[in-house]
């Protein structure tokens, strides 16, 4: 049993959670509100983008999808290829091929991941426990977790919107969280809210038993939950890695930011306890 579901199943017993700040929000140095001032792509973009160029990585592994939202790891080596994979992708992507390939094949010796929560996890575990990767994990130079409550699997992604909405997936242009709603953008300009609640009996059935929101084991966690304007993002930093980088990024005009509001780290943790209850319940219904 993974050791996030021993705790929340253990902490659940008796009735109840206490769940603290520290639990949601992790160990981290500064939480900021940050904006992309580039004219294409969002923060976490930006951020990458400028690592690139000054040279702090020389690759990044990132998630690209075709228009059936088919995601896929890929290397960056260039602003361009990393444009190309700008924008949320809402099913799970497998990564590890990826980075092996970036650091064996391509032979790259600093690179950025973007992932998940899970993924930033194992990524951690790799660097700090190194048994079978040896020098390899000494080369992932920066991890950037994104705020999650769980990934949808690509069949229950695509019976949602195509056979209970009719909208063909080649048609989506854009998918984000807005508040309450899944909310789609079309090719045509239309906008969909689809009720978030819809889509939990498409999420990934390990999703239910994680209690990790924020990407605790990053090196910067990013995400839209907490920021109140259209374009911004909550940068929590969370390593002195992290921190040098963000500030290049700002040296370089690549972003801007500023130091988060308490309403801003309230929001990220109301967001954080719901995920961290929605574990506990799962997790007390399992029969070990």
């Amino acid at each position: 049993m993974p050791a996030d579901v021993r705790e929340v199943k253990k902490a659940g017993r008796g009735g109840g959670l206490v769940v603290s700040k520290k639990d949601v929000l992790g160990e981290y140095l500064e939480i900021m509100l940050v904006r992309s001032l580039r004219p294409r792509g969002g923060a976490v973009t930006a951020l990458i983008s400028a690592a690139l160029t000054a040279g702090e990585i020389d690759g990044a592994v990132v998630v690209k999808a075709d228009d059936l939202w088919r995601p896929k790891a890929v290397i960056a080596t260039s602003e361009e290829e990393i444009l190309s994979a700008a924008g949320s992708k809402w099913v799970i992507t497998p990564m590890v091929r990826a980075i092996l390939d970036a650091l064996r094949s391509r032979r790259l010796e600093k690179i950025a991941v973007i992932g998940t929560p899970c993924q930033a996890q194992a990524l951690r575990d790799m660097k700090e426990y190194p048994l079978q990767t040896g020098e390899l994990a000494s080369r992932i130079k920066l991890i950037v977790g994104l705020f999650c409550m769980g990934s949808f699997t690509q069949d229950g992604f695509r019976t949602m919107v195509e056979t209970k909405y009719g909208i063909r997936l080649p048609e989506i242009k854009e998918a984000e969280v807005k508040e309450e709603f899944f909310s789609l953008t079309l090719k045509d300009g239309r906008q969909i809210n689809i009720p978030l609640e819809e889509f939990h009996g498409g999420i990934q059935v390990a999703c239910l038993s994680c209690n990790d929101f924020t990407a605790r084991s990053s090196d910067i966690s990013a995400g839209r939950h907490g920021a109140e304007e259209m374009g911004e993002r909550i940068f929590i930093i969370r390593s002195e890695e992290g921190r040098r980088i963000l500030q290049t990024a700002e040296d370089m005009g690549y972003l801007k930011s500023g130091e988060a509001t308490e309403k801003n780290v309230e929001e990220i943790f109301k967001e954080g306890v719901a995920k961290w209850r929605r574990a506990e319940r799962f997790t007390e219904q399992l029969p070990f």
